[in-house]
């Protein structure tokens, strides 16, 4: 034993003393430690959990980890496992919500082919080349099912969208990829100019990833969080959301799952709607009585109880006149937490006064409570009648807009 190590000192208790250093923001001798440790394999476990640490209260710095790593790869002379612990700080990157890059990763020594990024199981290739055309580049979003990546189109010179299967376990991935494949059909029926293009699905390993246009504008929730909306501003966003709504249904499909999150702005801020994931064809209701698909908050109570049967067009009107009413108010509609909460809250929403700010015209208040109705009879029977009032909104405000400019 060197002088200065006790038994006391295992890599529990020492990785515990570095954290505290940390947290009170000290700066630890990294040797220090490391010296302390008995054997080599004790230094490797240490040094990863100290980077790992420093990352979670310091943030990730790719310089300043690169120096980490160039000690670690000193006593772990092995790339793969080296890729191992980077592996690991990057699924706690992906699940903060930070995406790094393929180039972030190269500059820290390590070969992109090595580099297979693990969160909950799911691997993320980021550098790499789908079908020998798509290039990874950053991943944009992670959902329960589903990673979408940012990539390049190599053929074609353009930015596209990829979309591959995620999940926790193999059950959630066989769901996964039954909804990916659901998108696929969905999406193949429907081009609409409010709706991403669908590209093609590229086969990887036994599943398939899709490729779309990718819309670079990000999300109307992100819009929403950055300034408030006006009331002409939400009609318009509404309208077209009800174009492409309309057409889904003229086509045979439900989309089930509209919501802030899955509508996608480009970058004049024109709206698409995105996630077909769930789309409920018409030809499959009978087959599939009871299911219950979309997010809590946002589902009409048909949906939250499954007449899957009785479901078609006017329970994404309940959704469009949800998406309605938060850019008007600024506020959820209704409890998210749980389908029981969000069923309550929907019933009692018939009995309760909608709030709307005094600058929200009548008629545009009107609109939303129609698309809210928890009857289904009482609401819009196509989305189409929705975008007609909209537009007809519109059409007033111009015109007080012109004839007010005319009286000055």
């Amino acid at each position: 034993m060197r002088k200065g190590q006790s038994a006391g000192h295992s890599v529990g208790s020492m990785l515990w003393a570095f954290d505290r250093e940390l947290a009170g923001g000290k700066h630890p001798n990294w040797n220090r430690y490391l010296k302390q440790c008995r054997t080599s394999s004790e230094r490797v476990q240490l040094l990863g959990n100290m980077i790992s640490v420093e990352i979670d209260l310091a943030g990730w710095d790719a310089k300043r980890i690169g120096r980490r790593l160039r000690v670690y790869a000193k006593l772990v002379p092995s790339k793969l496992a080296r890729a191992g612990l980077i592996r690991g700080f990057y699924a706690d990157q992906l699940k903060s919500g930070r995406f790094p890059c393929g180039e972030e990763m190269a500059s820290l020594g390590l070969p992109l082919e090595v580099l297979r990024l693990r969160a909950a199981n799911e691997d993320v290739f980021l550098g790499f080349v789908l079908g020998g055309r798509y290039r990874l580049e950053q991943v944009v979003g992670v959902g329960s099912f589903g990673v979408v990546y940012r990539g390049r189109d190599l053929t074609r010179n353009r930015t596209v969208a990829v979309k591959s299967v995620c999940g926790k376990d193999q059950s959630t991935r066989v769901q996964a990829r039954a909804l990916l494949v659901e998108e696929e059909r969905a999406l193949r029926t429907l081009p609409h100019p409010r709706v991403p293009r669908f590209i093609e699905c590229v086969n990887v390993r036994g599943g398939g990833c899709l490729v779309m246009d990718y819309i670079d504008g990000g999300t109307l929730l992100e819009l929403c969080q950055r300034r408030p909306i006006s009331a002409v501003r939400a009609a318009r966003i509404v309208s077209a959301i009800a174009d492409a709504l309309d057409f889904a249904h003229r086509q045979g499909y439900v989309h089930r799952d509209l919501k802030l999150a899955n509508v996608l702005l480009d970058k004049t801020e024109r709206p698409y709607v995105g996630d077909f994931g769930l789309a409920l064809a018409q030809t499959e209701q009978f087959d599939r009585e009871g299911e219950s698909g979309g997010s809590f908050g946002y589902m009409a109570v048909e949906s939250l109880l499954g007449m899957t049967r009785q479901l078609d067009g006017r329970a994404d009107i309940w959704s469009a006149g949800v998406i309605l009413y938060e850019l008007l108010t600024g506020k959820e509609l209704t409890e998210r937490d749980c389908r029981e909460a969000a069923f309550v809250a929907a019933v009692v929403l018939e009995r309760t006064r909608l709030r709307f700010p005094k600058d929200v015209p009548a008629s545009l208040r009107h609109i939303c409570r129609k698309c809210l109705a928890l009857d289904p009879n009482d609401r819009y029977h196509t989305a189409g009648l929705l975008r007609l009032d909209l537009l007809a909104f519109l059409r007033d405000q111009t015109h007080g807009e012109a004839q007010g400019t005319a009286a000055r």
